[in-house]
């Protein structure tokens, strides 16, 4: 089954299933700039986007997400300099 891609990070993950989102930050476009999400607390998952036209596209896979815990986790974005 193909995996869809969201336009936003969903309310909900869930472990196990493969994720796909985009993110725009405007002032932070992808050909200039990279971007990360981490999942967590002291030792987060991360995932650092790719370039999907003007947007930051996040994919993790099921096999990533498998080791996700129940419960809520702080979510944070990080933008840098690609130069």
């Amino acid at each position: 089954m193909a995996v869809e891609t969201l336009t936003s990070l969903p309310a909900i993950v869930e472990a196990g299933n493969t994720l796909r989102f985009t993110e725009s930050f405007s002032d932070f476009p992808p050909a200039t700039w990279t971007a990360k999400v981490f999942f967590g607390f002291d030792t987060p998952f991360q995932c650092e986007a790719t370039t999907s036209g003007t947007l930051h596209l996040f994919e993790i896979s099921s096999l990533n997400s498998a080791s996700f815990k129940p419960g809520r986790v702080p979510v944070t974005f990080y933008v840098y300099d690609s130069d």
